[in-house]
């Protein structure tokens, strides 16, 4: 059910209770009409989307602001998927989330969180939280291990130096952190072994713990492009699973010789870069499709690419390049 604004407030009500009502969406604004009682009120609720309910207009009087708060949510034990995107929250203190049970789904992206929201963790069984574009920025928190976690966004927040605090979610297997303030991968992400896509693009990383993706074997994605680096340490022995890996717009001068360990890799992005050359290695990355590097300082190319029988597409604008040797 979803439910607009043309809908009369006793109406409204009348619909909240039915034990047949399992989906309920509002339009923005609209769930300020609501009490929070009533909010409450239907305990066969499996979604709630409350999607950018927010008083934009100053003039509008509101007595419960439902979207300013979370009220106690504590009845709806069939709820698996909650949405509380856009709006002014900044705790779930009182949303009493302990007892949501089937809840795995929870949205709570451009809102105004200043520090990770540690009330989710009384979720037993949640699996994805997306808290993009909100205001954190302390990422050294505490915390028992939380086994449940699969997928975690925090792009668009203020987390800097580190984000120690992912390496206790040991099961996670998608993390994405972009356009933030970090200065380096957290040191423990190894512990992670169950990570497919890790994506921190777009964050001020200078520094690549030299063992800190050992044992990843899992890893299929790994983004670090838009970044300080000027150099990879001797990183990719382990990551035998890894399928697309991209570094483009950084300032590397070399590339680690295990780079020529990914034999899965089919994807590689190494534009906008400042490479001279390509290690003799990366002659073993058979899997390979696509190899972008365009946009360096390359003065020739070796002749061991043509040797690449997968490989599809091959880019090399604005380069230094003088001879390209024939195939």
């Amino acid at each position: 059910t979803h439910l607009n604004p043309r809908y009369r407030r006793s109406e409204v009500v009348q619909v909240l209770p039915s034990p047949s009502l399992k989906t309920l969406s509002i339009s923005p604004w609209f769930a300020f009409y609501l009490r929070n009682s009533e909010l409450a009120s239907a305990p066969s609720f499996r979604i709630i989307d409350l999607t950018y309910n927010h008083p934009k207009e100053k003039r509008l009087k509101l007595l419960e602001p439902c979207l300013a708060f979370v009220p106690p949510l504590s009845r709806l034990d069939s709820l698996r998927t909650l949405h509380l995107s856009g709006g002014l929250l900044d705790t779930l203190m009182d949303a009493q989330l302990h007892t949501l049970s089937h809840l795995k789904h929870v949205r709570l992206d451009s809102n105004s969180f200043l520090a990770f929201p540690l009330e989710v963790l009384s979720l037993p069984h949640l699996t994805n939280l997306d808290l993009s574009h909100n205001q954190i920025f302390y990422g050294n928190l505490s915390f028992p291990p939380y086994t449940s976690l699969r997928e975690l966004q925090v792009d668009d927040n203020h987390f800097n130096i580190q984000m120690n605090f992912v390496t206790n979610f040991p099961l996670l297997r998608s993390l994405s952190a972009r356009r933030n303030s970090l200065q380096s991968l957290p040191s423990r992400l190894s512990v992670m072994t169950k990570l497919r896509m890790l994506n921190v693009a777009s964050n001020e990383i200078s520094y690549v713990p030299s063992k800190c993706l050992d044992g990843l074997s899992c890893l299929e994605e790994l983004t670090l492009a838009n970044n300080r680096l000027t150099l990879l340490p001797d990183i990719f022995t382990s990551l035998t699973s890894l399928r697309k890996f991209r570094a483009s717009s950084n300032t590397l001068l070399v590339l680690p010789q295990s780079l020529g360990h990914l034999y899965s890799l089919t994807y590689l992005d190494l534009s906008f870069n400042k490479l001279g050359f390509l290690p003799t290695t990366m002659k073993a990355l058979t899997s390979l499709r696509t190899l972008m590097l365009g946009h360096n300082r390359l003065t020739e190319i070796p002749s061991w690419i043509y040797s690449l029988q997968e490989l599809v597409t091959l880019s090399l604008p604005t380069n230094l390049l003088e001879v390209i040797p024939s195939g």
